[in-house]
């Protein structure tokens, strides 16, 4: 199928057109001239000279009004209106934040979109050709010259209808490295994030600011940005872009809203009041196991509910199942274990899928990557400071699970466009916003480091089972509750974010490339959670993943397991195949010695006896209080002891506790 037009050819057919010459005969031209009265040839020929004046005049007056602007005959009515979605009121895509905001002028760009396009797709054929059922040309296969096209007079060429005079809003942070101060927000049209796209693959910089986006797309380093997978990713964003209906028309869209977080005073002496009365099971906890291999794969854990199967199914042999980074489901939020930056050290070396899972995500979610970039210009991490949350974002790409196994990348063909819309009351105003992929980037306290990283992918590392300082139990249930709760939102999004979150999803937190103990990791998440569904008034569930083989610190997560499913998982980790890039370890981490296998090896000696139903059986219905005393008082017990797991070393105190109710001699042993 060839593309409906090439680049550069006119948009559409001249309606005027230039008439053949006629040659008459002399009698012809004598009858002709009786007719119509002229007898004079130069008065004839005069005539037909301003005939032809007239028509190129009409025809330039044509190519003016058509070029001038095609956005002219925008409609004034509301969005709403525009999509046929139901009124609700008038719906405003406009910049909007609560922080003191400024404007750059955008610059010219240093290359043009088609030179950006080849170092993006050297060889043509590569090119994701896209058609998209939802959009308002549902047989058309967007190429390559259609983006491009679209692209540049769509929106580089009418920079006055996108940001008002060519200038663009930033907001402006009183003290940060980046443009939020804590508890702000900003919000920019879709249209406006598409631009800033757009204009950053052609190295166009905003005058007076020196934002991330533009910088990362030509930092040279190991890779080239703009040439690698996430360049692809730029241009995959503008082709959902091209094809949407909510853009058709001049239209600016829907809203894409970065929140950020404000700090929570006082913080540990009100959860642990709160921690008395809240029950564990206000979490909302369901698991997902997600191709993790024990001889019980089908069946259930006794005690933990099952995520729902439109959020948990498993991979096949053409490509991922569903968890919580493929899922289609709307509403449900991913949780990523984030650095101190959105997307990760993405500005330090990474380029697409050669990272972490923060860092490879920004390629599969580039709306999150250019706002992240865009909102810093500092000198050494131009993005924005996590916890933070982005409401309106998309998975632009497919293909990507907590296995990373998958490479055949490409454009989502399944945008809703419409109908994954719900209305957002921001300043007064009713706003549009997407609820496809909430996303936050929730930053766990441990950064611990380890001379033994092969004892610690065991969960038998003294420094993972700290009770005091920085990468202590407690700090991570506070770090959680911090970026999940809605208390450390702006209050304007405390009661509408249920609208936009029905579920929280997570994989490993703090266990995957920070080495954290994978059994402290899990109880962090499900003590925080359970102290956060406090501000979200019980209207969201945690549906954690769990994984044989995540792609950060591959088999670690087996040990969530008691002994025969553990040895099991072990197993299926081992004799898995490992894709180029589909793993995220350090050398030093590896426990085979040709380096082939990335999976925790020869180890199944530090599973468990008891595994995380065995925590349900005996927290899950009991206030929040029961399991953190409990947990604090066996690692402060064994802060010298490794030989024993977390779960078991619970279960023991459990069973201690209860012989002493049982047994009146207990007391005195």
């Amino acid at each position: 199928q060839r593309p409906s037009h090439h680049f550069g050819a006119r948009r559409k057919a001249m309606p005027c057109a230039i008439a053949p010459l006629v040659v008459e005969s002399d009698e012809e031209l004598g009858t002709r001239r009786k007719v119509s009265g002229i007898e004079n040839a130069g008065t004839r020929n005069c005539v037909i000279g301003l005939s032809f004046i007239f028509l190129a005049v009409g025809c330039v007056v044509w190519v003016i009004r058509d070029r001038r602007d095609p956005l002219r005959s925008a409609p004034t009515e509301s969005v709403t209106e525009a999509v046929g979605l139901p009124q609700e009121g008038p719906m405003k895509s406009k910049f909007v934040t609560n922080s003191p905001w400024k404007t750059g002028r955008l610059k010219a760009g240093k290359r043009s979109l088609i030179d950006a396009f080849k170092d993006a797709f050297p060889n043509e054929k590569d090119w994701w050709a896209t058609s998209f059922p939802a959009s308002n040309h549902p047989d058309k296969t967007w190429w390559w010259q259609d983006v491009v096209y679209w692209a540049q007079y769509e929106l580089l060429n009418r920079t006055n209808h996108t940001f008002p005079d060519g200038k663009v809003p930033i907001p402006v942070a009183k003290h940060g490295d980046d443009q939020l101060d804590p508890g702000h927000y900003v919000g920019y049209t879709r249209r406006q994030v598409c631009y800033l796209a757009a204009a950053a693959l052609t190295g166009a910089e905003v005058d007076g600011y020196a934002n991330g986006l533009t910088r990362y797309l030509s930092k040279k380093g190991p890779c080239l940005p703009r040439k690698s997978l996430f360049g692809k990713a730029l241009f995959g964003l503008l082709t959902t872009c091209a094809a949407d209906p909510m853009l058709s028309g001049g239209l600016h869209g829907p809203m894409l809203l970065v929140v950020k977080h404000k700090t929570i005073p006082n913080l540990e002496s009100q959860l642990k009041n709160w921690s008395k009365t809240l029950p564990m099971s206000e979490s909302g906890f369901r698991l997902c196991r997600y191709e993790e291999g024990s001889v019980y794969k089908q069946g259930f854990l006794p005690g933990i509910p099952n995520s729902p199967k439109e959020l948990c199914s498993q991979p096949t042999s053409n490509g991922p199942g569903v968890d919580y980074l493929s899922t289609p489901a709307l509403k449900q939020a991913l949780v990523d274990s984030s650095g101190p930056w959105v997307g990760g050290n993405l500005y330090g070396g990474s380029c697409g899928t050669e990272g972490n899972l923060e860092e490879a995500l920004m390629a599969f979610m580039p709306e999150v990557a250019v706002l992240s970039l865009f909102l810093s210009q500092d000198l050494q991490h131009p993005q924005l400071r996590a916890p933070a949350w982005v409401l309106g974002a998309r998975m632009i790409l497919t293909g990507l699970d907590g296995t990373r196994h998958w490479t055949n990348w490409r454009t989502n063909p399944d945008m809703a466009f419409r109908t994954d819309l719900t209305t957002l009351e921001l300043e007064g105003q009713q706003m549009l916003v997407s609820n496809r992929k909430p996303f936050v980037a929730a930053v766990p306290a441990f950064q611990a480091s380890f001379d033994n990283l092969k004892e610690a992918r065991q969960n038998r590392a003294l420094a993972q089972r700290q009770v005091h300082g920085p990468n202590s139990f407690k700090q991570q249930v506070m770090a959680w509750y911090q970026a999940l709760s809605l208390d450390a939102l702006p209050p304007t999004f405390r009661d509408q974010m249920p609208k936009f979150v029905a579920s929280l999803g997570s994989g490993p937190w703090m266990s995957g490339h920070r080495f954290g103990d994978s059994q402290l990791d899990v109880l962090a998440i499900w003590l925080g959670q359970t102290l956060a569904s406090r501000s979200w008034k019980a209207s969201v569930f945690l549906d954690f993943y769990m994984y044989s083989a995540f792609t950060e610190n591959p088999g670690n997560q087996c040990y969530l397991h008691s002994s025969k499913r553990c040895g099991a998982c072990l197993w299926t980790c081992k004799h898995k195949w490992f894709p180029p890039g589909s793993f995220y370890l350090p050398k030093k981490g590896f426990m085979s010695g040709d380096q082939s296998k990335p999976c925790v090896m020869w180890s199944e000696f530090a599973c468990s006896q008891h595994g995380l139903e065995t925590m349900f059986w005996n927290f899950g219905f009991k206030p929040a209080d029961r399991l953190w005393t409990m947990l604090e008082k066996v690692l402060e017990a064994h802060k010298d002891e490794n030989q024993r797991s977390v779960f078991d070393r619970l279960f023991d105190e459990v069973t201690w506790e209860v012989q002493q109710k049982l047994d009146p001699w207990a007391k005195q042993i």
